[in-house]
C-alpha cells in the first residue's frame, strides 16, 4: 500500500511538472510571436529603407545646389542642402539598423567613407564665404563622385532588408509552428487530463463508497462491542462514544460528545494527574498510559460512583489531528470473583495449615502418651506374671497396637495429600513378604474358623526392587480386610508375574476370600477415605475405613492399578498390578518384624547413655529399657540440662527428645556439636512423635545420627544400641569400631553382615569382599573424574550404585558418605561433593579392613 501511494505521488508530480513546462513553453512562444508581430508592425525598417532612397535624392539635390551656386554665387541653399545630407548620413550611421550590422559590413564601410568626405567639407561649409567660394567647384566634384557610393549603399541596404525580411518570416513561421505544436500537446494533455480526472473521479467515488462501508462496519463493530469504546481528540474532548460506554458509564451519547473526558469519567482526585499526563504527552510525547497495554484504573459513573476498569489506550490518525481511542472494560465482577477465589484459597490454605497443625499435634500428643503406655507394657511383660495378668497385658498391647495403626493410617493420608509421600525402593524377596503377612494373619483367621493359604508364588529368585514396607502394608491391608469379612471360609493369596522386557515386570498380587461379598454399587466406594459399609455388612468388624483408601493411594503412587471382583454372598477378589523391576544380583533384605516379640533382647556391651526427655513417663520407660540392657543411664529433663551434662562427660549414646520447652532437641544437638564438650562426637539419636520424612531429614541435618518415632519399641532400642552403642568403646579396639573423630556410627552393621554370612560360604564371602574393594577403587575414581568434569548426573549415579553395594555388606558409614556424595551431586554442589569424596576415600581402607576381619572364620565363630 505504501509503494502504491508513492507511485501515485510520483505520477501526479510528473504530470504536473510536464503540464507546467508545457504552459511555460507556450507562454514563451506567445511572447516571442507577439514580439515579432510587434516588430513587423513597427515603422523603423520602412524609415531606413526610405532614408537610403532619400539619401540618394538628397545627394543629387546637393550637387544641383552646388552647380547653381557656382553660377549665381548663392551659397545659402548649398549650405542648407549640405546640412540636410549630412544629417541624413549621420542619422543612418548612428541608427539602430547600422549598429545591428557588423563593423566590417559594406554598408558600414560606405557610410564611414561618405562620412569622412563630409567631415572634410564641413570646415569649408561652416567657414567664410570666400573660402567656400574658392573650394566650391572642388566640393561639387567630390559630392558628384559620391553618387556611386550612395547608389551602392542603397542597393546593399535593399539586399539586407530583403534577407532580414526572409529571416523574420522564417522565425515567425517557426514560432507559429512551435506554438501550434505546444498548443496541440496541451490540447492532448488536456484531453488526457480530462480522462484521467474522470478515472480519478470514479476511483474516488469507489474509494468513498468503500470508506463509507468501512466506516459503517467500523461503527457497527464499535456499537456491537461488549467493551466501552471512547474516542477523544488531542484536547481530551469526546468525539465518539459507543452504546457499551453508555451502559458502562451511564451517560447518553448525545450528552457527552464534545465534552471533556476528564470532567465526566475521571474521579475528581485523579483529574489533576489526568490533565498533567495529557499535557506531558502533547508537549513531550512521553507515554505512561498510552500504548502501554492494559492498565487498571478507577472510573466515574454518571451517578458519581467509582468503579474499577481495565483500559487500553492507543493513538490513531484523525481527519485533522490524531485521536485517542480508549477500550474500557468494567472489571467489578471479575475483581469480586478474584477476591472470592483469593478468600477461598486463603481459607483453603488456612484449613490446610489447620489440618497440618492438627496432624502434627495429634502425632505428638497421641504418640507421646502412647509411647509411655507401650513401653510400660513391654517392661511389664518382662516381669513375672501369672496367666491372667499376661492375658490382660496382651490385650492392652493389642489395643495400643490398633490405636497406633489408626494414627499411622491418618498420617499416611496426610502425607499423600501433601505430596510428601516418599517411596524407598530396595531389593526384597516378595515370597518372603507374602509368607510373613500370611503367618501374621493366620492366628487371627484361625480364630474365625478361616484358613489362609498361598495359592501361587512368583518363581525364585523372587527379588524385586521396590518399597518393601509399602508392599507389605498393601498386603497386610488386603489380607486383614479378607480376614475381617470371612468367617468359616477360605482365603487365598496369589502372586503372578508378567515379564514386559528389559528387566521390567508387571506383578499382580491378589487376595481372594469366600466371605460375604460386596454389592456392585459399593465396590468403588470402599476405596474412599473413612468409608465403612452398612451395619449389616460390618456389624462384627472394626476399623477406621482407611485401609483400602491407603492401599489405593500407595498403589497409585507406585504407578500401579487396583480393583475388586465381588458379588454378595460369593466372596471377593481384590487385586493390584504394579510395574516392578527384578534384581536377582542383589540379596534381598529380610522383612521388617511387625509384631511384638516376647523373646529377650540381645545382651549388648553395657554403655553410658544420656536420656534427654521432658516427659517423666517416657523418660522412665526409656531408662528402664536401657537399664535392662545393662546400660548406665543419666537423665536430663530439658535441653539445657542435657547440653550441660554432655559437656562434662563423654557418653557413648545420647537419646534426645525433639519437642521440649525452652531449648528443644534440635537446638540442644546443635549446641553439643558446636561446643567443645566431652560428648561432642557422641552418637545422638532423636526421639520424636513426628513421622514425616522431611522432619527426619531436618533432624539429621542438625547433627543427629538417627531418629526414632514414638512410641519407642524394644526392637528399635536394640537396633540403635547395636549400631550406635558400640561406636565409642571404652577399651579394646576392633577394626569395625568408629574413630573418635567420626560420629556416623559403626563402620559395619554387624547384624546385616552376620545375616549375609549365614547365606554365603566363607570363600564366596571373601571373593565378594575382594570384588567390592575393586569396584570401590574404580568407582571412586569414576566419581572424581565426573565431578571434575562437572558431570553431576554421572557422579551421582556411580555413587548411588556404590552405596547399594555398601548396603549389601552393611558398610553403614561408607554408605552414608556415598549417599552424601549423591545428595551433593543432585544439588549440583561440586565443592561439597569433592569434600565428601575425599572423606570417602579415607573411609575405604577402614571399611575393607573391617570386612576382611569379620569374614575370617575365627571372627565369625567368635561372634
Amino acid at each position: 500500500m505504501a509503494t502504491s501511494r508513492r507511485f501515485r505521488s510520483v505520477r501526479n508530480g510528473s504530470f504536473l511538472a510536464l503540464a507546467a513546462a508545457a504552459l511555460t513553453g507556450l507562454l514563451f512562444l506567445g511572447i516571442e510571436v507577439n514580439r515579432e508581430l510587434t516588430q513587423l508592425q513597427s515603422a523603423p525598417r520602412d524609415n531606413v529603407h526610405w532614408t537610403l532612397s532619400q539619401m540618394e535624392v538628397d545627394l543629387l539635390l546637393l550637387t544641383s545646389a552646388g552647380d547653381a551656386a557656382l553660377g549665381s554665387g548663392e551659397l545659402a541653399p548649398f549650405r542648407q542642402r549640405f546640412d540636410l545630407f549630412y544629417s541624413r548620413v549621420s542619422s543612418l550611421r548612428d541608427g539602430t539598423f547600422v549598429r545591428s550590422l557588423d563593423e566590417d559590413s559594406a554598408v558600414t564601410r560606405s557610410l564611414d567613407e561618405i562620412r569622412r568626405h563630409l567631415d572634410r567639407a564641413t570646415p569649408l561649409i561652416d567657414g567664410p564665404d570666400q573660402a567656400l567660394e574658392a573650394s566650391l567647384a572642388e566640393l561639387v566634384e567630390i559630392f558628384r563622385g559620391m553618387r556611386s557610393d550612395v547608389r551602392g549603399l542603397s542597393l546593399e541596404g535593399v539586399r539586407i532588408f530583403a534577407e532580414m525580411s526572409d529571416t523574420r518570416r522564417k522565425v515567425l513561421s517557426d514560432l507559429l509552428t512551435q506554438a501550434a505544436a505546444v498548443a496541440a500537446g496541451l490540447i492532448i494533455a488536456l484531453v488526457a487530463s480530462i480522462f484521467f480526472l474522470l478515472r480519478q473521479y470514479r476511483i474516488s467515488m469507489r474509494k468513498t463508497e468503500e470508506a463509507a462501508g468501512v466506516a459503517d462496519r467500523l461503527k457497527r463493530t464499535i456499537d456491537a462491542s461488549l467493551d466501552a469504546i471512547v474516542v477523544a481528540d488531542m484536547e481530551g474532548r469526546i468525539v465518539e462514544y459507543n452504546p457499551a460506554a453508555e451502559q458502562t458509564f451511564g451517560f447518553a451519547r448525545d450528552d457527552v460528545l464534545g465534552c471533556p473526558l476528564g470532567d465526566l469519567m475521571v474521579p475528581e482526585r485523579y483529574r489533576d494527574a489526568h490533565a498533567a499526563g495529557l499535557k506531558r504527552f502533547l508537549d513531550t510525547g512521553e507515554k505512561r498510559v498510552v500504548d502501554q497495554g492494559r492498565v487498571h484504573l478507577e472510573a466515574l459513573r454518571e451517578d458519581g460512583t467509582e468503579f474499577p476498569i481495565e483500559m487500553s489506550i492507543g493513538v490513531a490518525g484523525g481527519p485533522s489531528e490524531p485521536m485517542f481511542i480508549a477500550y474500557i472494560r468494567d472489571i467489578s465482577s471479575r475483581l469480586e470473583v478474584e477476591n472470592a477465589l483469593t478468600e477461598a484459597r486463603d481459607d483453603a490454605l488456612a484449613a490446610d495449615r489447620a489440618k497440618s497443625s492438627f496432624l502434627a499435634v495429634m502425632s505428638h500428643e497421641m504418640r507421646t502418651p502412647l509411647n509411655g503406655v507401650i513401653g510400660t507394657l513391654e517392661l511389664l511383660r518382662e516381669t513375672p506374671l501369672d496367666a491372667e495378668q499376661r492375658r490382660i497385658v496382651e490385650i492392652a498391647q493389642l489395643s495400643s497396637d490398633i490405636l497406633l495403626r489408626h494414627i499411622d493410617d491418618v498420617l499416611d493420608i496426610a502425607k499423600i495429600e501433601a505430596n510428601k509421600f516418599e517411596l524407598a525402593p530396595l531389593p526384597f524377596d516378595l515370597n518372603q513378604v507374602i509368607e510373613h503377612v500370611v503367618d501374621l494373619n493366620r492366628p487371627i483367621a484361625a480364630a474365625r474358623g478361616t484358613s489362609i493359604a498361598i495359592a501361587s508364588r512368583v518363581p525364585e529368585p523372587a527379588t524385586y526392587v521396590a518399597d518393601r514396607l509399602r508392599i507389605q502394608q498393601i498386603m497386610l491391608n488386603l489380607v486383614g480386610n479378607a480376614v475381617k469379612f470371612t468367617e468359616n471360609g477360605r482365603i487365598g493369596v496369589s502372586a503372578i508375574e508378567t515379564n514386559t522386557g528389559e528387566g521390567q515386570s508387571t506383578l499382580e498380587l491378589a487376595v481372594e476370600d469366600t466371605g460375604i461379598g460386596i454389592h456392585a454399587s459399593d465396590q468403588q466406594k470402599i476405596f474412599e477415605d473413612f468409608v465403612a459399609l452398612d451395619p449389616s455388612y460390618s456389624r462384627d468388624t472394626t476399623g477406621s475405613g482407611l485401609g483400602l483408601s491407603i492401599t489405593r493411594r500407595i498403589v497409585e503412587a507406585m504407578s500401579g492399578t487396583f480393583g475388586v471382583v465381588s458379588a454378595p454372598g460369593a466372596g471377593s477378589r481384590f487385586w493390584i498390578r504394579l510395574p516392578l523391576r527384578r534384581s536377582p544380583e542383589v540379596k534381598a533384605l529380610p522383612p521388617e518384624p511387625l509384631s511384638l516379640s516376647a523373646a529377650p533382647l540381645k545382651t549388648l556391651r553395657p554403655c553410658t547413655v544420656l536420656v534427654v526427655e521432658d516427659n517423666d513417663v517416657n523418660r522412665f520407660v526409656i531408662k528402664k529399657m536401657l537399664q535392662s540392657q545393662g546400660c548406665s543411664v543419666t537423665e536430663a529433663s530439658d535441653g539445657r540440662q542435657g547440653v550441660s551434662l554432655a559437656a562434662g562427660r563423654c557418653f557413648d549414646l545420647i537419646f534426645m527428645d525433639i519437642s521440649m520447652p525452652g531449648m528443644d532437641g534440635l537446638q540442644a544437638c546443635e549446641a553439643i556439636r558446636a561446643g567443645t564438650g566431652a560428648s561432642r562426637e557422641s552418637a545422638i539419636v532423636g526421639l520424636t512423635a513426628h513421622a514425616l520424612p522431611e522432619e527426619h531429614r531436618r533432624y539429621l541435618a542438625a547433627g543427629m545420627n538417627a531418629c526414632l518415632v514414638k512410641p519407642l519399641r524394644r526392637a528399635d532400642l536394640e537396633r540403635v544400641l547395636d549400631i550406635h552403642g558400640k561406636a565409642f568403646p571404652r577399651s579394646g579396639v576392633a577394626p569395625f569400631v568408629a574413630s573418635a573423630n567420626d560420629n556416623r556410627g559403626s563402620i559395619v552393621d554387624r547384624e546385616t553382615f552376620d545375616e549375609l554370612s549365614e547365606i554365603l560360604t566363607a570363600p564366596v564371602m571373601q571373593t565378594k569382599i575382594s570384588t567390592f574393594g575393586t569396584d570401590l577403587e574404580t568407582g571412586l575414581d569414576d566419581v572424581d573424574t565426573a565431578l571434575r568434569r562437572h558431570d553431576h548426573h554421572a557422579a551421582g549415579e556411580r555413587a548411588h550404585a556404590l552405596s547399594g553395594a555398601a548396603a549389601f555388606f552393611g558398610a553403614t558409614r561408607l554408605r552414608s558418605l556415598l549417599l552424601e556424595i549423591e545428595r551433593h551431586c543432585r544439588d549440583g554442589s561440586t565443592v561439597e561433593a569433592l569434600d565428601a569424596h575425599a572423606r570417602t576415600v579415607v573411609q575405604v581402607p577402614l571399611t575393607m579392613d573391617a570386612l576382611n576381619t569379620l569374614s575370617t572364620p575365627g571372627e565369625r565363630s567368635a561372634d
